[in-house]
């Protein structure tokens, strides 16, 4: 399985300050946001620097809690990743066209796919996948104006911005070597779960679920719900669901039942400070220790 295109209007970071550096992780989302400190070299623990509710009201809102958070955490000159809760996003799977030859086939096919699931046209949107002209592939759009704020506060921060990446793909190109085959892969934040349909080694499918608030209590819940997806593709029944954050814990003590679900992050020392704040647990995301 491959890895996902990560990188949403973000340039790489080049030279020693990649290698040796400080990084700094910033998990957002609608109400909440999360900074996490990490040192490159010598490998040592994270740190958590700033954790708040936000407003959900409008994206500048989002936009303006940022700002405040880093400065008051005074984070400059480091290089940065942020990672969106998937509700900040839309993903979607498209099929190219038969007579798709080249790049721009793609990016026309992902437009068109777009417009057809949302009712408006993409122009707002800045749209990035893992183009592939023979079969099906995933899209993620993220809103230009965010993309904008999020860039310029980075600029007047002084960092060096690397990604702006959705938990989904954030998590699936940490995770995916782990991903077992029969198995399926998900992201929880919120309220939210993004199910990603697994067939043949590859991403087929992409399904976003609404966890209601006694689901939190059931530990069955999930795994009900993806044998009635299973069914409803006419697809075999995964054997496991491999579910990356804040999903509750109710959902992992059910060994028998099929499809068993099991926690990505199982064993990490970050997991220490996942359970503070959901914006905590989305700068998590994709952490390497």
């Amino acid at each position: 399985m491959n890895k996902l295109s990560p990188m949403l209007g973000a340039a790489l970071a080049r030279g020693t300050q990649a290698l040796h550096g400080t990084s700094l992780h910033i998990g957002l989302s609608k109400n909440a946001l999360g900074l996490l400190r990490t040192r490159n070299w010598p490998r040592g623990r994270s740190e958590l620097l700033i954790e708040r509710t936000l407003d959900a009201s409008s994206q500048q809102a989002i936009a303006n809690g940022l700002r405040a958070a880093l400065a008051d955490a005074g984070c400059s000159r480091m290089i940065a990743t942020v990672v969106l809760a998937d509700d900040l996003t839309r993903l979607f799977m498209v099929t190219p066209p038969n007579n798709a030859e080249r790049l721009r086939d793609c990016h026309a096919a992902a437009a068109m796919r777009f417009q057809s699931l949302y009712g408006e046209p993409p122009h707002d949107w800045k749209i990035d996948a893992d183009w592939d002209a023979r079969r099906p592939f995933l899209a993620c759009a993220v809103s230009r104006p965010l993309l904008a704020a999020l860039q310029q506060i980075s600029a007047d921060s002084r960092l060096t911005l690397t990604g702006i990446v959705p938990q989904f793909i954030a998590a699936w190109n940490r995770w995916q070597r782990r991903i077992a085959d029969g198995a399926w892969y998900g992201t929880m934040h919120g309220d939210t779960v993004t199910l990603g349909v697994i067939g043949g080694h590859r991403l087929t499918g992409i399904r976003r679920m609404t966890v209601p608030a006694d689901a939190h209590y059931d530990e069955g819940w999930l795994s009900d719900q993806v044998t009635r997806e299973a069914l409803r593709l006419a697809l075999p029944l995964p054997s496991r669901i491999h579910l990356a954050g804040s999903a509750p814990d109710r959902w992992f003590a059910d060994s028998v039942r099929t499809p068993v679900c099991s926690r990505l992050e199982a064993n990490l020392d970050v997991l220490a400070f996942a359970g503070e704040s959901a914006g905590v647990a989305l700068a998590c995301t994709g952490v390497r220790r």
